[in-house]
């Protein structure tokens, strides 16, 4: 063998044999549920996992106390620093044993952080990366403010790793201080290549491994490579004692971790406490973090099949209500339970005396909204889609900059609003706002301002409570109308929009009737799905018997069902109009199913699983009411608000791989929901009839993004995201859009 080949082979095999790379193959080999919690949070840090929930957003630009600034990184970098110390806790407990090596070293835990840094380190870079980019390219920073935000990250990260470090510098042993023999700091520094192995050994061996790996340097206190001390001389139970001692230190910082979690729980309403979504994403990493790493240890080669009873016991018991909390509509009554069945619903079956009845109340409904026009017989009608935070915003920034053109003529003729999610959101919060301009003289009008408190942020305070609270069994209760409900993060959210909204939308559901029913201001229908059986729940300050005029198979299978008709004895009309709201936006995952008080028990999800644009129930709303839109009417403007490109993206190649293949079967229809729901729209629309149809004229706004821009469907918006959004209006075809609508209207002037 050739003397640089001798060196080359020297150098190959000292890299392997060291503690560093020693480690991280021993992730790789047996650490898989470590190696998941990495990738995991690598996911949500690049944006690849939980991008349309808006999640990386948290972790890249954290919120406390209503500010992102240098706290809120400090924080967040607190939290961080827990996650890489959770990890080095978990790895010492269950790698510690296969290294007896460490336990001849003086502070044993430190240097085997120290030598733990290849996964931490990597991470770290790829955070920072990614922090700076999102803030420079989303939120559009300066290079000053992002610099000052990175640098409390980087010194929140570091004031953890320092206590941490002191408690365990502090409590654990080595093998001296057990066998109480002085420590040996003349051992002999390390040269790269000098004194490595043994000339015989194949590069291949370091794969074939018992209990004890093989370690021949090491990174020292001082960050210098050391050669390892052989521990074979020393008895194992002495070892073992070391490890012991080392373990119980671990596990009172694991019990703290989870104390601190419990702690921020009990005091979340406390704004100080409320630290931000992205911290408590990392406490809670760190802690699930931890336990396995525990229950590694316990079970050995037995912790798959122990995670997978545990899943299965949680499974078990989550059907039980003693271990299940269900998330309540506030302002229900639950004590009193609606039976929920085909034959209850025949008898809500609306004869049609009760139907003819209903449609009268809404001719009369539609003649005043009328009768504040004059001669004009025009009606607008807006269907908007649902979205999140994106569709509330541009919902009402379009309804806003239509109604500032024409003087507020839009509203005036308007008379039903219908849609999903977060445009009704933002629907209902300019209606209420126009309510009070209309009765308050002293009362601000619509302005920007407002536009930026729809915007506000709703995903931090959802996220934190999910964490912090929903994670664990709710044991928290608020009073509302002298009812008790349960606290989740579905209270909070309407704690939130209550607070970002400046309070207007606390009120019950039967608030608006009156201003409703004397064409003050439009109706709104919320829609949200029945998921035990797919029909819609409709939540109105008008009786919708009317929607079953004109179709006897419609009559026939009850394909809507009256809330406050169904619920009456359940107090439907002090049903908090923020609730209500909820139940139309409900999106898997991100808020909780809402219980309602019937047997079997109803659990309402988001009206876009049915009608997302709001056109299905508005196209039904004509049918019924033909017999009066056919005379009374003159012209109907359909104001159609779309918060995402309105024409549909072709998939190139959709089996492009095995997995593909196998999970394109119910990939595909998730992914194309909407996609089906626009191409229904035509057949939607032949419901009414061929005169009707004529007095249509239908005004689309929508929201287009570049590819690389696309906005998230979430309840949190970036700074480039509102830019987007503002600027969308000034598009030509919206501005194109803007004019006809103006020219049909008949008041106001273009730009």
């Amino acid at each position: 063998m050739t003397e640089s080949k001798r060196k080359l082979r020297e150098y190959l095999l000292g890299v392997i044999y060291f503690f560093p790379f020693q480690l991280f193959l021993a992730h790789l080999k047996r650490n898989h549920i470590i190696l998941f919690f990495w990738l995991f949070a690598i996911g949500l840090i690049s944006k690849v996992i939980a991008v349309k929930y808006g999640v990386p957003q948290l972790l890249l630009y954290p919120e406390y106390l209503g500010e992102v600034n240098f706290l809120s990184h400090v924080i967040l970098g607190l939290a961080v620093g827990s996650f890489f110390m959770a990890f080095n806790v978990s790895s010492y407990i269950i790698n510690g044993f296969r290294f007896p090596f460490i336990a001849t070293l003086s502070k044993p835990f430190l240097k085997y952080n120290l030598n733990n840094f290849i996964l931490p380190a990597v991470f770290y870079g790829l955070y920072v990366y990614h922090l700076v980019d999102h803030q420079l390219n989303h939120e559009l920073l300066l290079v000053s403010e992002v610099a000052a935000n990175l640098t409390g990250f980087i010194i929140g990260n570091m004031i953890f790793s320092v206590l941490s470090m002191l408690y365990f510098i502090n409590t654990n042993k080595s093998i001296f201080k057990i066998l109480n023999i002085p420590i040996d700091f003349d051992s002999k520094k390390y040269k790269p290549i000098q004194y490595l192995i043994e000339p015989d050994l194949k590069w291949y061996q370091f794969l074939k491994r018992k209990s004890e790996w093989k370690i021949e340097t090491y990174i020292a206190g001082d960050l210098r490579i050391r050669r390892a001390r052989s521990s074979k001389h020393y008895k194992k139970e002495t070892l073992k004692r070391v490890f012991q001692q080392n373990h119980l230190n671990a596990s009172l910082f694991e019990i703290g971790g989870i104390f601190s979690i419990f702690l921020l729980g009990w005091f979340m309403e406390v704004p100080f406490f409320e630290i931000p979504a992205g911290a408590s994403i990392f406490l809670l990493l760190s802690m699930l973090l931890m336990f396995s790493g525990a229950l590694h240890n316990w079970l050995k080669g037995w912790s798959i099949l122990g995670f997978i009873v545990i899943f299965l016991l949680l499974n078990e018991f989550s059907k039980h209500d003693v271990f299940r909390i269900q998330s309540h509509a506030y302002g229900l009554n639950y004590d009193v339970v609606k039976d929920y069945n085909n034959e209850e619903l025949q008898e809500l079956n609306y004869s049609d005396v009760l139907k003819r009845q209903s449609f009268s109340e809404e001719v009369n409904r539609l003649r005043k909204i009328q009768s504040q026009l004059g001669n004009d017989k025009k009606l607008v009608f807006v269907n908007t889609s649902g979205g999140g935070l994106r569709s509330a915003m541009w919902t009402f920034h379009v309804l806003q900059m239509a109604d500032s053109l024409m003087k507020g003529q839009v509203f005036k003729h308007t008379a039903l609003i219908t849609g999903a999610s977060g445009g009704m959101i933002g629907s209902a919060y300019y209606r209420e706002l126009y309510l009070r301009n209309q009765l308050l003289s002293d009362q601000k009008p619509v302005d920007k301002i407002r536009t930026n408190q729809i915007s506000k942020d709703l995903l931090n305070p959802l996220a934190f409570a999910w964490v912090v609270n929903d994670f664990f069994l709710r044991y928290r209760r608020v009073t509302y109308n002298n009812k008790q409900y349960y606290r989740d993060r579905g209270y909070y959210f309407e704690q939130k929009l209550l607070e970002n909204t400046e309070q207007v939308l606390d009120v019950p559901v039967s608030y608006y009737d009156g201003f409703v029913h004397n064409g003050i201001i439009p109706e709104i229908l919320l829609t949200p799905t029945v998921s035990n059986d797919g029909r819609k729940l409709i939540i109105s300050s008008i009786n919708t018997s009317f929607l079953h005029l004109n179709s006897r198979d419609f009559s026939s299978r009850m394909a809507h069902i009256d809330f406050r008709s169904f619920f009456r004895n359940q107090n439907a009309d002090s049903l908090r109009y923020t609730s209500a709201l909820r139940m139309n936006a409900t999106f898997p995952y991100v808020l909780p199913g809402v219980s309602l008080p019937s047997n079997p028990r109803i659990e309402v999800m988001d009206a876009g699983v049915r009608d997302n644009f709001g056109m299905e129930i508005s196209m039904q709303y004509m049918h019924a009411m033909k017999e009066y839109l056919d005379t009374g009417v003159q012209k109907i403007a359909l104001i159609r608000i779309i918060d995402h490109q309105d024409s549909i993206r072709i998939q190139n190649e959709p089996n492009t791989s095995l997995i593909k293949s196998f999970s394109s079967p119910v990939g595909s229809v998730y992914n194309n929901l909407f996609n089906f729901q626009r191409l229904n729209q035509e057949g939607t629309f032949s419901l009414i009839s061929d005169e009707l149809k004529d007095k249509v004229e239908i005004f689309s706004f929508t929201l287009k993004t570049r590819n690389d821009n696309e906005i998230p469907l979430s309840w949190h918006l970036s700074a480039r995201d509102k830019q987007q959004i503002r600027n969308a209006i000034y598009e030509e075809v919206n501005e194109s859009e803007m004019r006809r609508l103006i020219s049909f209207i008949g008041n106001g002037q273009s730009k």
